[in-house]
Formats: C-alpha cells, sequence, structure tokens
C-alpha cells in the first residue's frame, strides 16, 4: 500500500469521527487545546508566524552558510536573494533572512517527523502548512518556543511566542 493511500485512508477515519468524545479527552488544558483544534486536526492545516522586527543574530549568520549549500548543490540562481550583496545582515527581515529562516524551521520540523511547507506571507510572518494537521500541536509549541516568533495564529486562536516576551522587554 502506498503512503497516500495510507493517508487517505487516515484522513477517512479522522473524517467520519468527526464529533468529539468529550470523556475520553480527560480535564485539564490538554482536553479543552484538543477539543478547539478538533476539525483542523483531521486533514491539512495551516499556522501562521508573527515575526519579530528585528532578524536575530543567528538568522544573519546563517546566511553565508545557506548561500554555500546552495552553490554546492547548484540550486543557488543569479537572481536568488542569497546573492545579493549585504543580503540578511540588516536589522530588520529581507528576503534572504526570510529565507534563512524557512528552511531552518522545515528542516527542525523534519527532524521531528514532520513534513511542512514554509511560504513567506509579508515582510514580517510566514506560514507553516501541514499536510497531516494531527501534527498542529506540535508545529504550534515549535513555533511559540523560538525566539523570532512574536505570535502564533493557528485555527483562530492567537498563542504568544518567545519573541513577544523578548520585544516587551525592549519596550
Amino acid at each position: 500500500m502506498t503512503e497516500d493511500a495510507l493517508l487517505a485512508r487516515e484522513y477517512e477515519r479522522r473524517s467520519e469521527t468527526s464529533t468529539i468524545d468529550v470523556t475520553a479527552l480527560g480535564k485539564g488544558d490538554q482536553a479543552i487545546e484538543t477539543a478547539a483544534h478538533h476539525q483542523a486536526m483531521q486533514g491539512p492545516t495551516m499556522v501562521f508566524a508573527e515575526l519579530t522586527k528585528t532578524v536575530p543574530p543567528s538568522i544573519s549568520e546563517g546566511v553565508p552558510a545557506l548561500r554555500r549549500r546552495r552553490l554546492a548543490e547548484g540550486t543557488l540562481e543569479a537572481d536568488d536573494a542569497l546573492s545579493k550583496p549585504g543580503a540578511g545582515q540588516g536589522p530588520e527581515w529581507d528576503d534572504a533572512a526570510m529565507d534563512v529562516l524557512s528552511t531552518a524551521w522545515k528542516e527542525h520540523l523534519f527532524a521531528a517527523s514532520i513534513t511542512a511547507s514554509v511560504y513567506r506571507i509579508d515582510a514580517g510572518s510566514l506560514m507553516v502548512a501541514l499536510q497531516r494537521g494531527w501534527h498542529g500541536p506540535e508545529a504550534r509549541d515549535f513555533l511559540v518556543g523560538r525566539e523570532e516568533v512574536v505570535n502564533v495564529k493557528w485555527d483562530d486562536r492567537d498563542y504568544p511566542g518567545k519573541g513577544a516576551k523578548a520585544e516587551a522587554a525592549e519596550a
């Protein structure tokens, strides 16, 4: 049986159980979260991350490494944001810094057996698309714990990120 067939079977199984068994949830905050995101966890879902105003040094330092990696792989194009002088070195998010961040997030999630696609929404936010929505809680928790994330939005619920505390301390 192919992976796509197994995934289709899992979607069908989750769709058939579209009602929530409240007694099986237990008590506490985790039960409330599971109930709130029940629909989003059945199939594909999207998690949105709002970024800090300034780029953390770890991201800026990753630009040359990603440039060398893409060059070695033969995937660095002449018009690529990583090819521009000074790319990713400014205090604000640019295409190169966003590229480093999205690549890192995708690889971190993949290491946790979560297949995700990361898309730039605008200069200050990214979307993480998950084919398997049941990985939503793990993706949300990963994003909330990142220093460059101010806020995470999943299934119309907001979660403050680690970067929100840092920005509040600077203000």
